[in-house]
C-alpha cells in the first residue's frame, strides 16, 4: 500500500461493526507486508478477528490500567506502553480497538489521546468505538460512522 504512515483513522458506531472493520483493515495491511498491531481496549474475547490476526503475524495486546505485565497468552500494556509502541515505529499501523470508550470511560484520558495525535506518530493509527469525540474527530485524517439500519 501506498506509505500511509500518520495517517489518523477512526471507525465508531453503534452497529458494533467498528471493531469488525478495523480488524479487516489490519489484516489487508499485514496480507500486504505492513508490520501491524492491535491493543484492545475492550475485555478480550474468543473472536474469529482475534485468531485470525494472530494467525497473519498481527501482535495483539491487551490494555490495562495497571502496570504492563502478561495476561495469558497476551501482554498487558498500560498507557504509557501504548505510547512507546506507537512511537518506536516498529508498526506501519497500530489499531486502538475500543480506545474511544476507553476515553468516554475516563480510563484513559482525553488530553493524552490528543497529544498522541497531535504528536505526530510514525505509525498510522486506527481508533475504534461507539462514539467519536468531536476533539478527536477534528485531529483525525478519515473518520467513519457506522449505524446499524437494520437489526
Amino acid at each position: 500500500m501506498a506509505n500511509q504512515s500518520g495517517v489518523v483513522r477512526i471507525f465508531a458506531g453503534e452497529a458494533e461493526a467498528e471493531s469488525a472493520a478495523a480488524y479487516g483493515f489490519a489484516m489487508l495491511r499485514r496480507a500486504v507486508g505492513d508490520g501491524v498491531a492491535v491493543v484492545r481496549f475492550r475485555e478480550p474475547k474468543a473472536s474469529g478477528e482475534l485468531f485470525s490476526a494472530r494467525e497473519l503475524g498481527i501482535g495483539v495486546f491487551l490494555f490495562t490500567a495497571g502496570a504492563p505485565q502478561e495476561s495469558g497468552e497476551f501482554i498487558a500494556l498500560d498507557w504509557r506502553a501504548v505510547l512507546d509502541l506507537v512511537a518506536s515505529g516498529e508498526h506501519d499501523l497500530v489499531v486502538l480497538d475500543g480506545l474511544l470508550d476507553a476515553v468516554e470511560d475516563g480510563a484513559v484520558p482525553m488530553a493524552e489521546v490528543v497529544g498522541l495525535l497531535e504528536g505526530g506518530a510514525p505509525s498510522g493509527l486506527l481508533l475504534t468505538g461507539l462514539r467519536a469525540p468531536v476533539e478527536l474527530v477534528k485531529r483525525a485524517d478519515i473518520v467513519v460512522e457506522m449505524l446499524a439500519i437494520k437489526r
